[in-house]
């Protein structure tokens, strides 16, 4: 079932006489429960890419969907809805609230919805995440592998059909990035989660069902 359709997706960046186009004309898409691999170079719009599909910039062209629905024809506010409920987003530097504890953030997306709280999915995702001990911890106390799980369980406590994580272990050492492609490897066999991953790390990227490459803004390839 396909979850992510991407159709001629192009977007161009403008400061007085200068043009950037950052993307052009990229067409993908992705199925439920896929783990995909966005890699390429440094500026070559992979970054770009993750923020036009997750509706957090508009295109200059082009359309997304996302379980059928073509997010940027949304009003700026009925996208924001579309955003908390549908994707979870995972950033390289967590973006954690300092003065939230763990639970309090991984619980602020429902808060700002307005939405009950199912403290038994929490428990359970605070089991998988082995956060279950540091729920009543602050950011600052934790290590930066703690803090990106607390950043994984903010983005899947809305039980979101699409994941998307941009450089998600950059910050972390070899057994912390590990742990975190494990978690994201249950989340989707668990709930059938489609998770897009922006990595620059070869050891990731083969981990994926799918790698695809973005070159100068291009889709250059797909293995």
């Amino acid at each position: 079932m396909e979850i992510l359709r991407v159709e001629h997706l192009h977007k161009v960046y403008e400061n007085g006489s200068s043009r950037v186009e950052a993307l052009r004309d990229v067409c993908l898409s992705a199925e439920k429960g896929e783990l995909v691999a966005v890699t390429g170079p440094s500026g070559s719009g992979k970054s770009t890419l993750l923020h036009l599909i997750g509706g957090v910039e508009r295109p200059t062209a082009g359309a997304v969907h996302i379980g059928g629905v073509d997010i940027h024809r949304k009003t700026r506010a009925g996208l924001a809805v579309f955003r908390r409920r549908q994707i979870g987003l995972v950033y390289q530097f967590y973006n954690l609230i300092p003065s939230l504890s763990v639970e309090e953030n991984i619980l602020l997306p429902l808060r700002l919805d307005g939405r009950r709280v199912n403290r038994d999915y929490l428990e359970e995702l605070l089991c998988l995440l082995k956060l279950q001990d540091l729920a009543g911890q602050l950011p600052g106390m934790l290590s930066g592998g703690e803090q990106q799980r607390a950043a994984i369980g903010r983005a899947l406590i809305a039980a979101p059909a699409l994941v998307l994580a941009d450089e998600p272990t950059g910050s972390l050492d070899r057994r912390g990035s590990q742990e975190i492609m494990g978690l994201f490897k249950i989340f989707r066999q668990k709930y059938k989660q489609t998770i897009i991953i922006v990595t620059h790390d070869e050891d990731i990227a083969r981990q994926a069902d799918r790698r695809v490459e973005i070159c100068d803004g291009r889709l250059a390839g797909a293995r």
